[in-house]
């Protein structure tokens, strides 16, 4: 199994012990390798649209502890509690973070689903102005580092 040695790096000695495991199973290793591609992902420093949504649901998939985070940690016999409490200790260690930028562009995608749901012309053109507003914020937005630790769904 390979993964980026800088995450083994950044997530110490404790996460490296519990993902390595050389007597795994085919099927085993791919469920790992899934574990692994979403903590390197909360790893991401790039503040464009795409990526800071790509880190996000990276760290909401870890941090919301679903069922298919559940499941996926255990064929890929993890425990989902203690992989999500490394994670959780690196956030507080500060070794993952956010940029503002990075947290706008979630704000931005929350608003941009609504224009999904079934409504009036007059409501999608008021969420539009509203998205070119805030889109334009973000791009004026420093990507200062938040190290508040998140804990929460973002």
């Amino acid at each position: 199994m390979s993964s980026s040695p800088h995450l083994f790096k950044m997530m110490g000695l404790g996460f490296t012990r519990s993902m390595i495991d050389k007597t795994l199973e085919p099927e085993n290793k791919l469920w790992r390798a899934v574990v692994l591609n979403a903590f390197d992902d909360t790893l991401i420093n790039a503040s464009d649209r795409k990526a800071s949504l790509q880190k996000i649901n990276a760290h909401n998939w870890i941090i919301h502890g679903s069922r298919d985070y559940e499941i996926v940690c255990e064929w890929a016999l993890l425990d989902a509690d203690e992989m999500k409490q490394h994670y959780i200790n690196a956030l507080k260690r500060r070794v993952m973070y956010f940029n503002k930028k990075q947290i706008r562009w979630s704000e931005y995608h929350r608003i941009y689903c609504l224009l999904d749901h079934d409504i009036d012309p007059e409501s999608k053109k008021h969420i539009r102005r509203k998205l070119d507003v805030l889109r334009e914020e973000i791009h004026n937005t420093e990507p200062v580092i938040i190290y508040d630790t998140i804990l929460t769904k973002i």
